[in-house]
């Protein structure tokens, strides 16, 4: 009789902690959305040795979150942002350049990712519904797109062959939404975010080749290697959903 008294009273102290959990403390966020490329980073002014070319792409987060009082909390998140590319000024300046060729592109993306660490701040508005702001610091590992151009005038062919690079650099990103509390579980979460960053890319590859058609041989080729720095900003849109693990 002890012992099923003593199972009794754990069951429903097991019961009673499931009921007046808050879910509160430990979560996992996870958004997406469009990424807006801003300033240099957007540029494609063939004249500005920063100009990354790049266009509206997409970026993914998975954050980790601990709230140490009901306003502040730390967090620890992933990202990865994509931006393709859009070169079409390089285009206009190599067909004024080399005239009778008609110059075609094949370009790759900006692909940027890395881990982030920083505070978190909310505040109620109503019912539910609260504003948070968020700020990081962190690293990321960026590679720059390669860009591919061809032309061929019948007679002769040409290429024009800017290489791909790697490299890291520290970053820090702010963040600011709103959270909606749909139950004690889980959360919409909608955000803009800044990031901003300037890594440097070093002995970057471009060669230029022009070939004789009819021979086959090779008749112009020159290679060069140039360091940049490359300033990275985009304003980020996300929409998604916090789970509360605890």
């Amino acid at each position: 009789m002890k012992k099923l008294l003593t199972v009794i009273f754990l069951l429903l102290t097991c019961s009673l902690f499931s009921q007046t959990q808050k879910y509160d403390f430990l979560y996992l966020n996870f958004s997406a959305g469009p990424s807006i490329p801003i300033g240099e980073f957007a540029s494609n002014d063939i004249n500005n040795p920063g100009a990354g070319f790049a266009k509206v792409g997409l970026k993914g987060e998975l954050s980790l979150g601990i709230n140490l009082t009901p306003q502040i909390g730390l967090v620890a998140e992933v990202f990865l942002n994509s931006n393709g590319t859009k070169p079409d000024k390089m285009t206009e300046y190599l067909n004024s350049t080399f005239p009778g060729y008609r110059w075609n592109i094949e370009s790759k993306k900006w692909n940027i990712y890395g881990l982030f660490t920083g505070l978190s701040f909310k505040t109620p508005v109503r019912k539910d519904m609260y504003v948070f702001i968020q700020a990081f610091g962190g690293f990321i590992n960026s590679t720059s797109p390669n860009f591919l151009y061809t032309a061929d005038s019948g007679n002769f062919s040409g290429t024009y062959n800017i290489e791909s690079g790697t490299t890291s650099a520290m970053t820090y990103k702010l963040t600011t939404g709103l959270e909606y509390k749909l139950d004690k579980r889980f959360s919409l979460c909608g955000m803009i975010e800044y990031i901003g960053s300037k890594p440097k890319f070093k002995d970057i590859k471009t060669t230029t080749t022009f070939t004789n058609n009819t021979t086959g041989t090779n008749i112009y080729s020159s290679e060069s290697r140039t360091s940049f720095d490359q300033t990275l900003s985009v304003f980020n849109i996300g929409l998604g959903f916090k789970y509360f693990l605890y």
